[in-house]
């Protein structure tokens, strides 16, 4: 709950060039229909880190970007697993 209203969430792991991070998804970013081994573009998150896990948070300014082909470069980013 936030402020007393039930809030959706749902955590992600996502990788790039073999190191993971969570991603926890807010509201409506969390029913988004996200497959494993998609490629994603998500923009404008939170870093937290809590004993020494450092996780990344959705905002109300981030998007999530679904791409067809991974990105150019060495910046291959794919989702991992879903919690």
């Amino acid at each position: 709950k936030v402020n007393g209203t039930d809030t959706v969430i749902r955590t992600i792991s996502i990788e790039e060039n073999g190191k993971k991070i969570d991603v926890t998804l807010w509201r409506e970013m969390a029913e988004e229909d996200l497959k494993i081994g998609q490629y994603l573009s998500i923009s404008h998150c939170m870093l937290n880190e809590w004993q020494l896990h450092k996780s990344l948070n959705t905002t109300r300014n981030s998007k999530i970007q679904v791409n067809n082909i991974p990105p150019l470069g060495n910046n291959q980013i794919k989702t991992y697993f879903f919690s």
